[in-house]
């Protein structure tokens, strides 16, 4: 089955700064909500918050935790995005 990992970068306290990453993995286990997901891009293993199964496509997308930055500049986004890229994540303009 298709594994959809999704995850929004954000800046703490703001609706209107954020980023989606996301990541693709085949695997026949499927997480569940409150799981735990570990990946190289993670200092910790990030929390399962919602799954949404496709069985006409054999996917499965996991929604994680957001990760909610402290710093108030955006830049600091698109640099903990550059980060993850670098463990094969990939992005989406904005949430």
């Amino acid at each position: 089955m298709n594994i959809y990992l999704a995850q929004d970068i954000r800046i703490k306290h703001s609706l209107n700064t954020c980023k989606q990453t996301y990541k693709e993995y085949e695997s026949m286990l499927i997480p569940h909500k409150g799981d735990f997901i570990n990946d190289s891009a993670f200092r910790d293993a990030q929390e399962v918050e919602m799954v949404v199964l496709d069985l006409e496509r054999n996917a499965c997308h996991v929604h994680l935790k957001a990760v909610e930055l402290a710093n108030h500049d955006e830049k600091a986004i698109e640099d903990y995005i550059d980060l993850y890229k670098l463990h094969g994540w990939k992005s989406y303009p904005d949430c």
